[in-house]
């Protein structure tokens, strides 16, 4: 008899403990804030580079998740996931503002990143491309 009892009760207290509202995450709303062209889903930058900024309207201290180059991925720095550098742009995140560096591209070919933040269970992936020169 226990052995029937013990599954149902597991079963009840695993329905139990989750909440309606589990998953159900407000997406991260962002407004930038210098001039940047936004194409197709992604930010256009010049082959001069640029100093993008962006406010997340909706979330008061993201951080960083990571970014990808192709197959390529990025980690953030160990001390809070509030900055993160590649090789030709790097990222930082202060309370609701993120700041996104891309050097000057001294390459013959367009390139491009994407940089994910996060708020806990909520993601948000920005998506940078470079002209070329």
């Amino acid at each position: 008899m226990m052995k029937k009892i013990l599954p149902i009760l597991l079963l009840i207290g695993l329905f139990a403990s989750c909440s309606k509202d589990d998953g159900d995450w407000e997406p991260m709303k962002w407004k930038a804030t210098s001039s940047v062209k936004e194409e197709k889903g992604s930010f256009i930058i010049e082959a001069e580079g640029a100093t993008v900024t962006f406010i997340c309207k909706n979330y008061s201290s993201p951080w960083i998740g990571g970014a990808r180059i192709g197959n390529q991925y990025i980690n953030p720095d160990e001390n809070g996931h509030k900055s993160l550098k590649g090789d030709w742009f790097s990222a930082k995140i202060t309370d609701n503002q993120l700041e996104v560096v891309i050097n000057k591209n001294n390459t013959p070919m367009a390139r491009a990143f994407l940089l994910e933040v996060t708020a806990g269970d909520i993601f948000h992936t920005f998506q940078f491309v470079q002209k070329n020169p």
